[in-house]
C-alpha cells in the first residue's frame, strides 16, 4: 500500500515483476523486477532486478523507464537525484532522474548530510575512511578517518568511528581532527552527540556505554594534562622531568 493509501504494489516472483493497482483494482502499470519505492512526489517508482543487478526508475505519468546500475539506496532530498550501490564493483553512483550517471565513487555510500547538500561515501575495502562530495560529485573538504557517523546537532562537529579500534574521532565542520575517544558509534540513534552537542555517548567493546565531555582536542587535552603536571611538580619539587608544563 502507498503511503497515500491511494494504490497498492504486487510482486510476482515467477515472472520477477511489480504490478501497481488503483483501489478499484485496475492495473496502472508492470514494471520489471521487484518493488523498492515510490517517492514522496508519487511520480516516480523503483524496482531492482538482482539477477541483473540493475534498478529501474520509472515515471508513473508514462510508465517509461531508465536502467541505472547498481541497487537503489535514497533519493536526494529535492529527489531530484538518486543513488545507487554495487557489490560487485563496490561503486556508488549518482543518477539524475532521467538516467543520466553524474558521478561515480569507489566506496559505500553513508548517507546525506541534514542539510542535503552533501553526502558521505566510506572506502570500506581498504582506506578506511570516509570523503563527503556536493550533490555535483566534487570533493568536499579532507578525508576523514573512519566511518561517517553523524553531525552534532549544533552542526559544528563531525562523528566517525574506526571500529577495528573501537575508537571514535571528532572533526570540525572543516575536517579538522579535534579528538579520540575510546568506544564506537553505530549511526543515529542513543549513541553519539548528546542534543546540547556537548558530550558524546560511546559504546566499548565490553558493552558498557561511556560519556565524554566534548572539547577542542589537543588543545584542551594539554591545558588539562599541564594543569595536572603543575599541581603534581608543586607537591613534587623534585621531580623536574615536565618543567616546560610550568611557563604560564
Amino acid at each position: 500500500m502507498s503511503e497515500d493509501k491511494q494504490s497498492l504494489v504486487t510482486y510476482d516472483y515467477s515472472e520477477q515483476h511489480t504490478r501497481l493497482y488503483d483501489l478499484l483494482g485496475n492495473e496502472k502499470g508492470v514494471f520489471k523486477g521487484g518493488f523498492i519505492q515510490l517517492s514522496d512526489d508519487k511520480q516516480q517508482l523503483v524496482t531492482y532486478s538482482s539477477p541483473d543487478n540493475q534498478t529501474h526508475l520509472y515515471r508513473l505519468l508514462n510508465n517509461e523507464g531508465v536502467v541505472l546500475e547498481g541497487k537503489f539506496i535514497q533519493f536526494s532530498d529535492d529527489e531530484q537525484q538518486l543513488v545507487t550501490y554495487s557489490d560487485i564493483d563496490q561503486h556508488t553512483r549518482l543518477y539524475d532522474l532521467l538516467g543520466n550517471e553524474k558521478a561515480s565513487f569507489e566506496g559505500e555510500f553513508n548517507g546525506f548530510s541534514d542539510d542535503g547538500q552533501r553526502f558521505s561515501i566510506y572506502y570500506s575495502l581498504k582506506d578506511i575512511y570516509t570523503q563527503f562530495y556536493d550533490l555535483s560529485g566534487n570533493s568536499v573538504g579532507p578525508p576523514l578517518q573512519g566511518k561517517f557517523s553523524q553531525f552534532s546537532p549544533n552542526q559544528e562537529y563531525m562523528l566517525t568511528t574506526v571500529f577495528s579500534e573501537d575508537s571514535s574521532l571528532v572533526y570540525n565542520a572543516a575536517g579538522r581532527l579535534l579528538a579520540e575517544y575510546p568506544g564506537s558509534v553505530f549511526g543515529p540513534g542513543d549513541l553519539g552527540f548528546t542534543p546540547d552537542s556537548t558530550r558524546i555517548v560511546t559504546q566499548s567493546s565490553d558493552g558498557y556505554h561511556h560519556v565524554w565531555q566534548l572539547d577542542n582536542g589537543l588543545d584542551d587535552l594539554l591545558v588539562r594534562g599541564c594543569d595536572w603536571v603543575r599541581s603534581h611538580l608543586r607537591l613534587n619539587p623534585e621531580e623536574t622531568r615536565a618543567a616546560f608544563c610550568l611557563q604560564e
